[in-house]
């Protein structure tokens, strides 16, 4: 009886490497897009708050 997590081929040990890519990849998208709800979360609050978006620059730093 052979071990089933073990590939018999030396080239199907890289099915598990691209799995492990494609969850780590997924993961990060995850995480941006949860990023990306959480900034614009935040930018509404500001809007009902009556606070601009942005928050500006003094005009000293323009050309920092």
């Amino acid at each position: 009886m052979s071990d089933t997590n073990t590939p018999e081929t030396p080239g199907g040990g890289m099915g598990d490497d691209m799995q492990e890519m494609f969850l780590d990849e997924a993961e990060k998208d995850q995480l941006a897009k949860a990023a990306e709800r959480a900034d614009a979360e935040a930018e509404q609050e500001r809007a009902e708050l009556g606070e601009s978006a942005t928050p500006k620059r003094p005009w000293w730093k323009f050309w920092a």
